[in-house]
């Protein structure tokens, strides 16, 4: 069996070694202990953020504060969302020690409906966890509801020059009648029409699309139903269609 005592070394060897005086034996264990201790530590002061109820089409704001809890400075490698309905303001690229930094994140809830949850991932370059979640959760809600129940209206291939009639229908689920402004947003191949301009609870308006296409080529635009409701005063949808060469 191999002896580590240092009575197993030679008698020369280890009266050299038993004259080092015990304080510098201390001394350089307490400073080795100090270089592998040292090192970033990413804190985040709250990874679950619960925005409550809000309407298809608002933006939620909120802060996000993180410190360097660590000894030596911490490298934010990037700060990156699950979605592109979630930005956020990036933060300071370094931390010194003890240092914090806040910054913003936003989402954007329109198309979403129901209960949804939302990620922010931040990479440092902390030993330790190099990756961290953010979690936001979100019910959303909506009072005038697009009949089916989706948020974006493909139209498929329209000739350049012809004009294509789309109904859209929305239901309005509160308990109080909703009266309908204007629709914004929409390109200049696009035109919009609502009938009836106030819809009761329970009740249904029509919203009439004239698409004629000036080119060839995809578009995608977010269009906006402007109400006079304080829950859900934009109500957002998506055209889509391609313009086609007529034959």
């Amino acid at each position: 069996m191999t002896t580590h005592s240092v009575y197993a070394l030679p008698k020369e060897t280890r009266r050299r070694v038993l004259r080092v005086p015990l304080t510098v034996i201390v001394a350089a264990f307490l400073s080795g202990f100090g270089a592998a201790q040292a090192q970033p530590k990413l804190m985040i002061q709250k990874t679950e953020f619960e925005l409550g109820t809000i309407y298809n089409g608002d933006i939620v704001r909120t802060p996000i504060t993180i410190t360097n809890a660590g000894n030596e400075l911490l490298h934010i490698e990037s700060v990156r969302t699950s979605c592109g309905c979630t930005t956020v303001k990036e933060p300071k690229k370094t931390l010194k020690p003890g240092e914090s930094e806040t910054f913003e994140v936003q989402f954007n809830s329109s198309g979403f409906r129901g209960r949804y949850a939302k990620y922010v991932y931040v990479q440092t370059d902390d030993p330790s966890a190099d990756y961290h979640t953010i979690t936001l959760r979100a019910d959303i809600k909506e009072e005038l509801v697009p009949v089916p129940p989706v948020s974006v209206v493909w139209l498929g291939n329209i000739p350049v020059g012809k004009t294509h009639i789309h109904t859209m229908r929305f239901t309005n689920q509160s308990n109080k009648a909703i009266t309908l402004k204007k629709v914004t947003g929409l390109p200049a191949s696009v035109t919009a029409a609502t009938e009836p301009k106030t819809v009761a609870p329970s009740d249904t308006v029509v919203v009439r699309l004239a698409v004629k296409p000036a080119e060839e080529g995809y578009s995608n635009t977010e269009v906006t139903i402007e109400t006079n409701s304080p829950n859900q005063p934009h109500v957002p949808f998506r055209i889509t269609y391609i313009g086609v060469k007529p034959e």
